[in-house]
């Protein structure tokens, strides 16, 4: 994949960057909190193994020294406790400069940490899946009724592109096939978890990552810490996507909750990605809609989905109008 967004839509600025960091750091302090770690880092024998695992070589070494710095001073847990309380007061609240970073490296290692017995010497785990681009996450249940499944296909075969075309339009028509389904509709997402990092990724916001690229010969870089990808891993989830305030697994709103970021990054709004689409595509799919017409428009499922983005679902599916 690889191409020049032609709009210009959106570059990887520090402003986006730091929206994007700030997204994984509360998903990991609520992990933190849950789970007791600071209660646990009060052990000095589990900090003396977790400054051991730190001290070998792992994929981001300069987090990996800086956080094993902070344990070694006398208040360094105490200001990283400090950070991730603020981070969950406040949604809109940021980690300082020189603490990026580390609550989510503290997360993934304590999760390897083990006693004696090969048990988790911290009962901590990583949170729901939460796409670190878009802000994202799923749940299985929706207005506290338990999503069914049963007989669900999955809506495309991510290894098959044979039908996406090439070059341009691989990479848009790829977007295209992996929206994300609407607020309030159950369906399958596909994850992308990136190694060496770890984060997680849309299928959909994955394929975005390779037109941030300046070059087809780099790797992605992941969006929350800059790693550059050389593996990933899939696996599919049904359940209703939306932010965690929109489906009130949050009080308040983030920055992926705001209008703005939206228009660039929801996964489940043609109009977020028209940007994204190569200009014959984009062309393509505004003839198709306007052509589509009222039959589609009354073949479209009762729900809360503008008309453009319920007929592009329609022209995405196998004997659409």
């Amino acid at each position: 994949f690889f191409f020049t967004v032609s709009m210009g839509l959106v570059s990887m600025e520090a402003p986006v960057l730091a929206a994007v960091t700030a997204s994984a750091e509360r998903g990991a302090a609520i992990a933190l909190s849950t789970a007791g770690a600071w209660r646990c880092l009060r052990n000095a024998q589990l900090v003396a193994r977790l400054k051991a695992f730190l001290s070998e070589p792992g994929p981001d070494a300069d987090a990996e020294e800086r956080l094993g710095d902070l344990l070694s001073s006398p208040n360094g847990i105490a200001s990283l406790e400090t950070a991730a309380s603020a981070l969950l007061q406040d949604a809109g609240a940021s980690m300082p400069t020189d603490l990026q970073g580390l609550l989510d490296l503290l997360v993934v290692s304590l999760a390897w940490i083990t006693d004696g017995d090969g048990k988790p010497s911290v009962p901590i785990s990583l949170p729901d899946p939460r796409c670190v681009l878009c802000g994202l996450t799923v749940t299985s249940e929706w207005a506290g009724v338990p999503v069914n499944q049963r007989g669900v296909p999955f809506p495309y075969d991510p290894f098959d592109e044979s039908e996406l075309g090439e070059g341009e339009e691989l990479l848009g028509r790829s977007l295209l096939r992996s929206m994300v389904q609407p607020l309030g509709a159950p369906g399958y997402t596909l994850w992308i978890k990136q190694k060496p990092c770890g984060h997680v990724l849309h299928d959909h916001c994955s394929v975005k990552m390779y037109a941030w690229r300046d070059s087809p010969q780099e790797a992605p870089t992941c969006p929350a810490c800059g790693v550059a990808r050389t593996d990933e891993e899939s696996a599919w989830q049904f359940g209703f996507s939306g932010t965690p305030y929109e489906l009130g697994l949050e009080t308040t709103s983030e920055k992926c909750d705001d209008p703005a970021w939206r228009a660039l990054f929801d996964p489940r709004s043609v109009g977020a990605i028209r940007g994204w689409l190569p200009e014959t595509l984009s062309a393509e799919l505004k003839k198709e809609l306007t052509m589509a017409g009222a039959s589609a428009a009354a073949r479209l499922p009762d729900r809360d989905v503008s008309l453009e983005d319920g007929l592009a679902r329609l022209l995405l599916t196998p004997g659409g109008p």
